[in-house]
């Protein structure tokens, strides 16, 4: 259900846990701040707009295309460690090209001959020590320090001040 044009949104950005994966609707936390604010605010809404495995790099593709459309007030970003390990894997704004594609971060030309052979799997974990998305303990670490530095800059450099221009409060919570 929409929020009509006349309400101010409170718009929940995250991933599976804001969506309310493996939970009834009922039981999503937009759905029940939804119920506290409707009984609060009448001229407030809530609106789920969290989908399963994005990131705050996605989520923000998301904001500012529905900011279009809602009179947005309040935008919560969810985040937790999995973005993370989401924007190791994917990238981060880099992979947003101006045309409106979207490209991940290349994965190994082998990864054809993993998916196929368990004995290939057995040398590149056991012999070669890749983790399972191909990275070295050290090379992963570094890349999970960069994301999150990466992250922290997106906030500071371009979520924060779009919020200001369009007016919008902005909340980032953190849940483990």
């Amino acid at each position: 259900k929409l929020p009509a044009k006349n309400k101010k949104v409170v718009m929940c950005l995250g991933d599976s846990f804001t969506e309310g994966a493996c939970v009834t609707m009922q039981h999503s936390y937009p759905y029940l701040l939804g119920q506290y604010a409707a009984a609060v605010d009448s001229n407030r809404a809530v609106m789920n707009a969290g989908t399963s495995g994005n990131d705050p790099f996605y989520e923000f593709k998301t904001l500012q295309k529905l900011t279009d459309s809602f009179n947005v007030g309040t935008a919560i970003f969810l985040l937790n460690p999995s973005d993370i390990e989401d924007v190791v894997c994917r990238g981060g704004n880099e992979r947003f090209y101006p045309d409106g594609t979207l490209h991940f971060r290349p994965t190994p030309w082998w990864e054809r001959l993993y998916g196929l052979s368990m004995i290939f799997r057995l040398v590149t974990h056991n012999v070669f020590k890749l983790d399972y998305h191909f990275y070295t303990k050290a090379n992963y670490e570094l890349l999970r320090q960069q994301s999150i530095l990466e992250r922290r800059e997106h906030f500071k450099n371009v979520i924060i001040p779009f919020c200001k221009e369009k007016n919008i409060t902005l909340i980032v919570a953190i849940h483990p």
